[in-house]
């Protein structure tokens, strides 16, 4: 299975703490057998940012409020 995105990827040391790049309402947690674990962040307007292969104990669940800046996990393998 091959997949493409139409989203930046950054790389960083695994372990690295991983913040939300504005304010919004984290929508999705969920793992992906490709993408790993994932969080989905909707900031509003139409806007969302989407963090994946983390490691598996992010620090925030659905439903949580989050500003710029707030760790929601870390870079995983």
């Amino acid at each position: 299975d091959w997949r493409t995105h139409d989203g930046v990827d950054t790389k960083g040391k695994e372990g690295t703490q991983v913040k939300a790049a504005a304010n919004g309402t984290v929508s999705q947690i969920s793992s992906d057998p490709l993408y790993g674990m994932t969080i989905v962040i909707q900031h509003g307007g139409n806007m969302e940012s989407i963090y994946s292969n983390l490691n598996e104990s992010v620090t925030v669940k659905e439903g949580d409020q989050v500003e710029l800046g707030t760790v929601i996990g870390s870079i995983g393998n």
